[in-house]
């Protein structure tokens, strides 16, 4: 890449990648020309018994409310939000963690760390939250963070980024398409969501079982000790409120098949990695066919941190991990062995198909996770799970509900992978019509519009 000195406000090779995206564009502007940093700081601590509602925000929703905190519970000043106004984590902004603010309450607050910004005139926010989502704003977001040890985007970085300006009529064009599709990805996203739950309900129809309802205890409740299969506040809770009985005759997880670990060796040893033996950790457990991993291990490798190679087929379950981990299950498509956060079930006995198990262990993920235990990131017990209930109808019964099943995820997966394939279209359509790439009607006003801030 060839930049001219006196093009670079800074050295090093992002700032030139910036650079030399802003020659190449020469009639795109500064968002700074549009928009200015927001920063009002309130101190809750000045209201002690107020519920004030805090919003964060993440690559994947956007702005979220994320808690109610009482003010005398604050130890440092926050900053205040407003309906149309930006903030953006300063240090995940590289991979879009930043959103408009929705309608929100007058009090509404964000942490002191986020960088809160607003429109001054010429934009709609409505096109802007489009804009900062398009990939060639996020790769000028990577060209404009500063920091040496810990990468950081502030407001004033983010103001130096250079976007098309594009006129008024054409900007709502540009959002009624983007909401348009929005529409489509929620009505299929809709009709996922009740395939989903329609295999589920079916599944436990056919075991005798009723779905439980999603449902966090109380902080205080009552529950007879005779009544407590095991200790643990929250299974108690769901057992107390909906007990659950087979239709059929069901045994321990530990009586139908056998079950195992795995382990990681030390990472300050290079040789025990990047071999040809595939090693699953609970971050790629996602209750889908594992065809293959981010990372291997050698032969030395797998032998210094006592793990074992388990065969196709086996099941693979995440016992502890962040979020939604937790009590995912997995297939094996390929010979593999796991870190120690794993549980592998394999060798099943001759009356239980490894699917029939899957899908019923899919199907009671809510309970799973009920039996974990701990306080900042609870874990599963390999001894709970393997004393964990499981159901056995006649293998054809169970045969006819893998089948019909089976059938119902490759319809969800074409519908996934259709959504996620409309969801591209209609991101590159629009940064098509944002950077007047369109050759039509829309494209044609867009690049005369360039120049002309509405």
């Amino acid at each position: 890449m060839v930049v001219n000195w006196r093009d670079l406000p800074r050295w090093d090779f992002k700032t030139a990648r910036a650079s030399a995206f802003r020659l190449a564009h020469t009639d795109f502007r500064p968002l700074g020309e549009f928009a200015e940093e927001a920063t009002e700081m309130v101190r809750p601590w000045g209201k002690p018994e107020a519920q004030w509602p805090v919003y964060g925000v993440n690559n994947e929703a956007g702005v979220v409310f994320s808690h109610h905190q009482r003010g005398d519970t604050f130890n440092a000043a926050y900053k205040r939000i407003r309906k149309d106004w930006f903030f953006h984590n300063p240090t995940r902004a590289n991979v879009g963690s930043l959103g408009r603010v929705p309608d929100v309450p007058d009090d509404a607050i964000t942490s002191p760390e986020y960088q809160v910004w607003r429109i001054t005139g010429g934009l709609l926010p409505a096109y802007v939250d489009i804009l900062i989502q398009t990939p060639f704003f996020i790769d000028q977001i990577a060209c404009h963070r500063v920091g040496a040890v810990k990468e950081r985007l502030f407001v004033q970085n983010l103001l130096e980024i250079p976007i098309p300006v594009v006129a008024l009529p054409a900007q709502r064009k540009i959002v009624a398409a983007w909401e348009a599709a929005g529409k489509d990805q929620a009505a299929m996203a809709a009709k996922i969501e009740q395939l989903e739950h329609d295999i589920e309900a079916r599944f436990f129809e056919d075991l005798g079982l009723k779905a439980r309802p999603e449902s966090k205890p109380p902080k205080c409740f009552a529950l007879k000790w005779s009544k407590m299969a095991r200790w643990g506040v929250e299974i108690s809770w769901r057992e107390s409120q909906q007990p659950q009985t087979f239709r059929y005759l069901s045994k321990p997880l530990s009586e139908v098949c056998q079950t195992g670990t795995g382990g990681t060796p030390s990472r300050k040893r290079p040789a025990y990695f990047g071999g040809g033996i595939s090693w699953v950790k609970t971050t790629e457990v996602r209750n889908d066919v594992i065809m293959g991993t981010e990372e291997t291990l050698t032969d030395e490798g797998m032998a210094n941190c006592q793990a074992k190679l388990y065969p196709v087929g086996s099941i693979v379950m995440a016992m502890y991990g962040q979020g939604a981990t937790r009590a995912r299950t997995s297939k094996l498509g390929i010979e593999a062995t796991t870190n120690q956060a794993c549980l592998v079930m394999t060798q099943f006995t001759d009356t239980l198909l490894p699917d029939f198990l899957w899908y019923y262990l899919m199907a009671r993920y809510n309970d799973l996770r009920a039996l974990a235990s701990g306080n900042n990131q609870p874990n599963l017990s390999a001894e709970l799970v393997r004393s964990f209930p499981v159901p056995l109808p006649p293998l054809s019964v169970q045969r006819q509900i893998v089948y019909r099943i089976t059938e119902r995820r490759a319809e969800i997966a074409k519908l996934k992978a259709d959504a996620r394939a409309r969801a591209d279209a209609a991101k590159a359509e629009v940064e098509a019509m944002i950077r007047g790439l369109r050759d039509n009607e829309t494209g044609a006003q867009l690049a005369s519009a360039r120049t002309n801030k509405g």
